[in-house]
């Protein structure tokens, strides 16, 4: 019986702190005007998913998600800034391309869907790069660059996924309390799954070079 209470506890602890990392993300995106605040508080709630994920369970939240937020505030937004003005320039392009009509203009269209697919891949990616690795500015965007192009099945299985659990979380009415916590905690998951194979495929190629 005191196994099941325990078990109970655990459970109830576990979905209060999904809540309350939640709520830091709305208030600090908030703090910032939403707009220079969004992918600094972003970063931090991945910062502690991913030490969540690693095995670190007992970190203090608020301490943890604080320290992301302030140390990567400027970081952050350079690489947002970026990000942002690539999703607005896709997005006027994609009206552009649904306007027009033409086989030549069908080819374009198509082509723009799959540089439309490439940078949301990239863009999930950031995050788990970001808080996984430590390099300089715009090599977080080259890295994010390879990650898609060249892990294909996991990059494909990211965003089925993300847009599942987004979904799902969307119609059950989890949104905002609990969707975009869901939603991180899954695209971490998954960037750090595609990091071990990373790295395994480097021990692989540096043995293989060896002999």
């Amino acid at each position: 019986m005191e196994g099941w209470v325990e078990k109970l506890l655990s459970l109830c602890k576990q979905f209060a702190n999904l809540f309350y990392l939640n709520l830091l993300w709305i208030i600090f995106t908030c703090l910032g005007l939403l707009i220079l605040g969004i992918f600094p508080a972003t970063i931090a709630m991945f910062s502690v998913v991913r030490k969540w994920l690693i095995g670190e369970k007992e970190i203090p939240i608020f301490k943890s998600f604080w320290q992301t937020y302030k140390t990567e505030f400027v970081k952050s937004n350079i690489l947002g800034l970026f990000f942002s003005s690539i999703g607005l320039l896709i997005y006027f392009d994609f009206h552009f391309f649904q306007s027009q009509e033409g086989i030549v203009y069908f080819i374009w269209y198509a082509c723009f869907i799959m540089l439309s697919l490439l940078f949301l891949t990239m863009l999930l990616y950031f995050f788990p790069v970001f808080v996984h690795y430590e390099l300089k500015l715009f090599q977080y965007i080259k890295q994010t660059l390879l990650m898609a192009i060249f892990q294909p099945l996991n990059s494909v299985l990211m965003l089925i996924g993300s847009l599942v659990t987004f979904t799902l979380s969307y119609y059950l009415r989890l949104f905002p309390f609990l969707s975009i916590i869901i939603l991180v905690y899954f695209i971490m998951w998954m960037g750090l799954r595609t990091f071990r194979k990373v790295e395994q495929y480097k021990v692989a190629l540096a043995v293989s070079s060896d002999d």
